[in-house]
């Protein structure tokens, strides 16, 4: 069976979910059978949760997390236990109950690698949680504490995630430039991928769509056409993003990873991502493009006051003067928003597209991964 586990995890490196889930389906059934073999259990249940949640298997998955926390909490061992629990949490979006069990992992490991796994799960529920310097301490010291290619790999994407985050794209380009580099060294395919994966979001949120393409590109050689599973979602979103950042005339906002950008007609990119009332101001006007927005409205939505014209009015005019300002619109003689009567509104001529991208980095083989 250990050998069964190790092709599983092979299959899973190389991006043949289609072989790997024949291979989790036997492995799960004997394991099932057996009585407490929880070491092995401890191999399989991370690379087994890989296949089923790429293929989305939503059966095979609900059953074997379900197992998983039936698990007894005082059997060895302790640590990977308590860590696959957080995995288990994590997989269920319940982040507070991670939390607790990658603590309990943390305090009862007794190796390096359960350290490290613990570690990981750890900043990946700071990460989830927006805590961000947090999260890039503990990904720093993963780094400096592993020998392991695949957690080395993963807490780099992390890192990638974390930097983007705090609005230094160059840096989280160079440190996902590393991870690719090792990528290709230990010919792991999945995290090849999804390495790729966020260095076109990264593109696409800088404006940088030739590069994009680079790299999409290199992700459909990659991708594998004898199922359609989460991958292939996640880079039809990049697709759909990447043409309509190559076709759209008009305004596009990218949400990603904290950062906030714009890219306007002119091909001007603006970063608005420690600008939130501008940010707010421009969903409000793209919602209704042919309709003015009333002053009131404004003052509604932004301020959550009622409109008077001697408190509001240039209050308004100072705010929808900083987003001309910072889109490149004239003050003078307006082209993209525009005044009426009543309020503002975009103009209509100028198409305005928003695309959210929400990127986790790679997990790890040992914890978070096959």
């Amino acid at each position: 069976m250990t050998t069964q586990i190790a092709v599983l995890r092979i299959h899973c490196k190389l991006y043949d979910f289609v072989t790997a889930k024949k291979l989790a389906d036997l492995v799960f059934q004997e394991l099932l059978a057996s009585d407490g073999v929880w070491p092995q259990w401890i191999d399989f249940a991370p690379a087994a949760i890989r296949v089923y949640s790429e293929l989305k298997c939503r059966k095979e998955l609900e059953l074997l997390k379900a197992f998983i926390q039936e698990i007894p909490e005082d059997k060895t061992p302790r640590s990977s236990i308590w860590s696959l629990k957080g995995r288990v949490g994590m997989e269920n979006r319940d982040v507070s109950f991670a939390e607790v069990c990658f603590q309990k992992a943390l305090a009862t490991s007794q190796s390096q690698e359960e350290t490290e796994r613990a570690l990981y799960g750890i900043g990946t529920g700071f990460v989830m949680t927006g805590k961000n310097q947090e999260a890039s301490e503990i990904f720093s010291k993963i780094l400096s504490l592993t020998k392991d290619p695949e957690m080395e790999i993963a807490a780099l994407g992390m890192l990638a995630q974390i930097v983007n985050a705090l609005n230094e794209p160059t840096q989280s380009l160079s440190l996902l430039s590393e991870a690719k580099t090792k990528c290709k060294i230990n010919r792991n395919l999945y995290l090849l991928l999804m390495t790729l994966a966020a260095e076109v979001e990264i593109y696409l949120l800088m404006g940088q769509t030739h590069k994009a393409q680079e790299s999409l590109t290199r992700i459909e050689d990659i991708l594998p056409s004898d199922f359609n599973g989460i991958s292939h979602e996640r880079v039809s979103k990049l697709q759909k993003g990447l043409t309509t950042a190559l076709t759209a005339i008009g305004f596009e906002l990218v949400e990603s990873a904290g950062r906030i950008i714009l890219k306007t007609p002119s091909q001007q990119i603006v970063d608005l991502t420690t600008q939130p009332i501008l940010v707010q101001l421009l969903h409000i006007l793209a919602k209704q493009p042919r309709k003015a927005v009333s002053k009131e409205e404004i003052c509604q939505i932004l301020w959550a006051t009622s409109y008077h014209p001697f408190e509001a009015d240039n209050k308004i005019y100072v705010t929808i003067r900083r987003l001309r300002v910072a889109i490149g619109d004239a003050t003078e003689k307006p082209k993209y928003i525009l005044k009426t009567n009543d309020g503002y509104f975009l103009n209509s001529e100028y198409q305005f597209t928003t695309f959210q991208y929400k990127y986790i980095a790679p997990e790890t083989e040992g914890e978070l991964n096959c």
